[in-house]
């Protein structure tokens, strides 16, 4: 072993603080290190080791420590606790300073480790001692020099011993030789200078590639690169480019970051950086087809335009995997570089793009957004991968985080440009001559179409699948009568009841709480999700135009008109759920019982000419004996705001720009809007009798 300096005691043990530390007494075996080195062990977890020795101090006076460990340690001097990393958890450093006289003290360090890694180290500063490694000074007894064997002597004739009349020599030296040019040293918390002074940038006029240091044989006292030449032409060419004077801070402050953190080795920005020639073919993808799209990482010209504050700073925070075609990977640089975040924003963010209002409800938007993104329209899906869904074609960067990555204004300036944003993509412009190439929705207006598909994208993982993209769809299509599906419906209880209806208009009904959950036209189910395989997972609606209306029964007795609508389950309120019966046209009536009531509540698609179909709702409470129920409430729409179209016709705004209209006939009974809890519900008393009492709500949506 090369000059030891601790003892140290193994001990197999699983603790997890120093208040189990072991007796000495149950040590494993012994040995001598060089070094606090915890591999001496031999042994990854589950052990502990005791370090020990003498510590010569030169000079009286205060002395800071710095003990840093994965997982526990402790330091103790003179049988005194100096500082303590107590606990299992990732490397940590504490600080702690006591005052010490010069001479031999003994030193004591304790370390456990209990699973994971493991680290230990141990910094001393103090008098005349700038921070350093304390093993140096660290001895295996009390008087080192007569312990030494002669032949240790002439082993050890050249090892470094410690000499304090030569620090005044050094620190003379480490300013006059350079050294500290480029390496920061305090003395009594001054920084030492630099004797040697190179002409600033700015003043330099030219630049000789084969002067200096960059010249084949630097002069002496030149540091010595070793550059090759396109990396000579390359700093002959920067030094060459003066500095803008008028380039703002946040401009200056985000170039000399890309450097620092040598960014511009994979990114260009402004111009500058890249992949350099020696290495570009280092930079992989593994699809080929995408080109340098698909294996360089992309250029940071405007990136705070592109990318949403939130994920830039992510991005900077954690690294990215939004490419997983590409092989390059971006390093998580922390939350000091994370800070860069404003000085981008206030570099490149713009507000430019028109952004139409939408002549239609955000629910039928999104339906068209979802047309238009498929594969019978612009067709983003051939390219895209959508979530764990791959693309038709290349597997370019996912649908479903578009509209949690890019700003919204970026992304509307994109698509009509793509070109002028990212000079040699493959990313088709679909809207040539600002005309989209698919003129049948919105008359071919870009505006209006990529406000759509931005409305659509926004829903994130929520988003319905794009038209021919599901592979393989056991679509269930109802033709002559509904088709009733009882699986895991999304956004439903265990218990939804799917009904699919041949006008093309759906429902989802939830027998746990007696409520019309979901309604949607178009397409009704794929079944594929739950007849295939083990069938696991809940399955979202196939169509569109999705609503979601009541949570819980409709149906409910109140101790007074302003108290709150029950949220308690409807099983705990008394309600219990009878089944379902068909009628004449295989149409599924819901019944269901609460207090003194059976409930029959029977939905029919009502087809139009000029529209999509709506629903035809019909409750009917019939009492179970001839006295009925008082104070019972009907609660026939929830939202935001409502507001009165014509008689008996209320428009339900259950979002900024999202409606549906609800018409209510119920004989001789007048409704409330009433607000409460911060949302607005539309209220009817019934009225006590003792025969059937009958409502009838229409949906238009």
């Amino acid at each position: 072993m090369d000059d030891p300096r601790w003892h140290y005691d193994l001990f197999h043990v699983a603790i997890q603080s120093l208040a189990d530390f072991p007796k000495k007494e149950t040590k494993v075996s012994s040995g001598k290190s060089s070094s606090l080195d915890v591999s001496v062990a031999d042994k990854k977890d589950q052990f502990a080791l005791q370090f020990s020795g003498f510590l010569k101090i030169e000079k009286e006076g205060d002395y800071r420590f710095h003990l840093g460990s994965d997982d526990g340690s402790q330091l103790i001097i003179d049988g005194k606790s100096i500082v303590e990393v107590d606990g299992i958890h990732p490397h940590s450093v504490k600080s702690e300073s006591t005052k010490l006289t010069a001479g031999m003290h003994n030193i004591v360090v304790n370390y456990y480790e209990y699973g994971g890694e493991e680290s230990l180290g141990l910094e001393i500063e103090g008098p005349g001692i700038s921070r350093r490694d304390i093993t140096p000074l660290v001895f295996l007894s009390e008087n080192p020099e007569e312990t030494k064997s002669s032949e240790d002597e002439t082993k050890n004739d050249n090892r470094f011993v410690f000499d304090s009349n030569q620090v005044e020599q050094g620190r003379q030296l480490f300013s006059s030789v350079g050294c500290a040019a480029c390496h920061e040293l305090k003395i009594d918390n001054k920084r030492i200078d630099s004797e040697l002074k190179a002409p600033s940038l700015a003043a330099m006029d030219s630049v000789k590639t084969d002067a200096g240091c960059l010249a084949a044989e630097p002069a002496a006292k030149i540091p010595a690169y070793n550059l090759s030449d396109p990396q000579k032409l390359a700093l002959a060419s920067v030094l060459k480019t003066k500095p803008d004077p008028q380039a703002n801070e946040d401009v200056q402050k985000i170039h000399q970051s890309m450097v620092a953190f040598n960014c511009y080795a994979c990114h260009s920005r402004g111009g500058i950086g890249g992949p350099e020639q020696s290495r570009n073919p280092l930079f992989l993808t593994t699809i080929p087809e995408m080109g340098d799209e698909g294996r360089v990482p992309p250029p940071l010209d405007g990136v705070a335009d592109k990318l949403t504050e939130n994920w830039l700073k992510h991005v900077l925070n954690n690294g990215a995997k939004d490419r997983p075609y590409m092989k390059t990977r971006m390093p998580k640089f922390g939350g000091e570089v994370a800070k860069l975040t404003e000085s981008f924003v206030a570099a490149d963010q713009k507000t430019e793009a028109t952004i139409p209002e939408i002549p239609e409800a955000v629910h039928r938007a999104k339906a068209t957004g979802r047309e238009l993104v498929g594969g019978k329209s612009l067709a983003c899906i051939k390219c895209h991968t959508f979530g764990d869904i791959e693309a038709t074609g290349i597997q370019a960067i996912d649908l479903l985080t578009m509209s949690k990555r890019l700003r919204e204004d970026w992304f509307y300036r994109y698509l009509q440009d793509p070109i002028k944003y990212r000079p040699g993509t493959r990313m088709p412009n679909v809207f040539p001559n600002g005309v989209s190439a698919d003129r049948k929705i919105y008359e071919g207006d870009p505006h209006k179409q990529i406000s759509a598909m931005w409305l659509y994208l926004a829903d994130g993982n929520k988003a319905s699948v794009p038209y021919g993209l599901l592979p393989d769809p056991i679509e269930l299509i109802a033709e002559n009568e509904p088709i009733i599906y009882r699986n895991f419906l999304e956004d439903v209880s265990p218990r939804g009841i799917g009904v699919g209806y041949p006008e093309k208009a759906n429902l989802a009904y939830d027998a746990n709480h007696m409520a019309l959950r979901l309604i949607w036209h178009g397409a009704f189910i794929d079944a594929g999700k739950h007849w295939r395989g083990r069938g696991q997972g809940n399955q979202r609606p196939l169509g569109d135009h999705i609503i979601k209306l009541e949570e819980t029964s409709p149906l409910a007795v109140l101790p007074a008109p302003d108290a709150p609508w029950p949220q308690e389950p409807a099983k705990q309120r008394g309600y219990q759920f009878l089944g379902y019966q068909l009628d004449e046209y295989r149409r599924p009536q819901f019944l269901y019982q609460f207090d003194n009531y059976q409930v029959t509540d029977a939905l029919q698609a009502v087809a139009n000419t000029d529209r999509e179909s709506d629903f035809r709702r019909e409750l009917t409470l019939t009492p179970n004996s001839n006295s009925s129920t008082k104070n019972l409430y009907f609660r026939a729409a929830v939202g935001q705001k409502i507001e009165l179209v014509r008689d008996n016709t209320y428009r339900i705004w259950y979002g900024p720009d999202s409606s549906y209209q609800v018409r209510i006939v119920i004989d001789g009974v007048e409704p409330t809007i009433r607000n409460i809890s911060n949302q607005a519900e539309l209220l009817y008393s019934l009225p006590e009798q003792s025969g059937p009492l009958k409502i009838i709500q229409e949906i238009v949506w």
